[in-house]
């Protein structure tokens, strides 16, 4: 027997502990990842703010994309 497994990304805010946005996606194939997830986030983050992340998040594009979007990145 078969258990359905689901992958969730959530962007929460440090000072309230308030959930912004989340995201939620089947475990199917390569292209339903935490990283295609997150990217469905991305435009939750507001100018002039920090994002703490994990290291499995750390990638070039995001630190590019959150720079052009006036967001600072910080990873593990």
């Amino acid at each position: 027997m078969e258990f359905p497994l689901a992958r969730l990304v959530g962007v929460m805010s440090l000072a309230s502990g308030a959930l912004s946005g989340a995201a939620l996606s089947l475990c199917q194939d390569k292209d339903t990842g935490e990283h295609d997830s997150f990217w469905e986030l991305h435009a939750v983050f507001l100018f002039r703010r920090l994002m703490l992340v994990d290291s499995y998040y750390c990638a070039c594009i995001l630190m590019a994309t959150m720079q052009n979007q006036g967001v600072g990145v910080l990873f593990e």
